[in-house]
């Protein structure tokens, strides 16, 4: 059997080196599932629904009054609710991310400084693409639904995402197979020697040693694929993200920078009963990655008063 699953993305864009640009600024990539017995009707009605507000071949929101955007969005909640579709989403913070970045930099000038070498290197570490890092985050959920509900041995989980660039599209495949395939990699690395006043190269080479985390067994056996969706189940999903993004970007002052991904952070949604992955408030589960490792700064020092 095939699990479909369709996402887009909303609110901020860019790169890990952008600083929020309003405070508690975010990222979502947001998703729903429809399991293969009911993709031709779910696709049917979401082509149904998008053809009352658009008839053009890419559906913009943007282009609808705000009154017409509460109805598609009543519309395909509605839909989401009657086939009982699970949803889930990433979201990270623009603040969070850059900081992050900022550290990763920071190690990289202290490494340079330590070398003995006179050879001059020119790599330098890349800042990450917002949307990369987003998707990366959802298909470990993805991936986690899958395992759930589904057999490794006999399902597929397809994915759609919208009509992106063929370079974003490789990026997002990329950061799929980052948490798929374990196993060695290797940079290439080009420098200056002074000396012999010649271009030099190198490797540098990533693998995991010891023993595979139960985890990443599981995570090497998963079929997938990451393909370019049509226009009304992707809509479907825009609408999705966008309606998370919102509940966001209106948090009062007090809730600004505070986990994105727990049951509180979404309580006010009105799918909140159909999304995966959420994480207790109690603390007990942890935090979900991106909420701990690109934490936001007001958070960090939330919980520095309470220490």
């Amino acid at each position: 059997m095939i699990v479909y699953f369709i996402c887009d993305e909303s609110g901020a864009k860019g790169y890990a080196d952008r600083p929020e640009q309003c405070p508690g600024e975010t990222g979502v990539f947001a998703g729903y599932f429809i399991p293969e017995p009911l993709f031709e009707d779910v696709s049917a009605k979401l082509e149904a629904t998008s053809s009352r507000y658009f008839s053009t071949e890419k559906p913009h929101l943007r282009d609808l009054s705000p009154d017409q955007s509460s109805e598609l969005r009543s519309s395909v909640f509605s839909i989401i609710r009657t086939w009982g579709l699970p949803c889930t989403y990433e979201a990270i913070h623009v603040q969070g991310l850059n900081l992050a970045h900022q550290r990763i930099l920071e190690i990289d000038e202290s490494a340079r400084k330590a070398r003995t070498s006179p050879t001059r290197i020119s790599w330098r570490p890349r800042p990450r693409l917002l949307h990369a890092e987003l998707f990366q985050g959802l298909f470990c959920k993805a991936a986690a639904f899958f395992f759930d509900n589904c057999s490794v041995d006999r399902d597929v989980l397809t994915i759609f995402v919208d009509k992106v660039d063929a370079s974003i599209l490789e990026q997002f495949r990329l950061a799929a197979r980052e948490m798929t395939d374990f196993g060695p990699r290797t940079v290439e690395v080009k420098g200056w020697d002074p000396k012999e006043k010649k271009v030099v190269h190198g490797e540098i080479r990533f693998g995991h040693k010891g023993t595979e985390l139960p985890v990443m067994k599981r995570m090497r056996r998963l079929h997938y694929e990451i393909e370019l969706g049509a226009d009304h189940l992707v809509l479907a999903a825009d609408v999705l993200a966008n309606s998370i993004q919102h509940i966001f970007r209106t948090r009062p002052p007090q809730e600004v920078g505070r986990p994105l991904h727990t049951a509180s952070a979404i309580r006010d949604h009105e799918l909140r009963a159909y999304f995966y992955g959420l994480m207790g408030d109690e603390g007990r589960e942890g935090l979900w990655f991106s909420d701990s490792i690109l934490m936001h700064p007001d958070e960090e020092s939330r919980i520095r008063g309470r220490t």
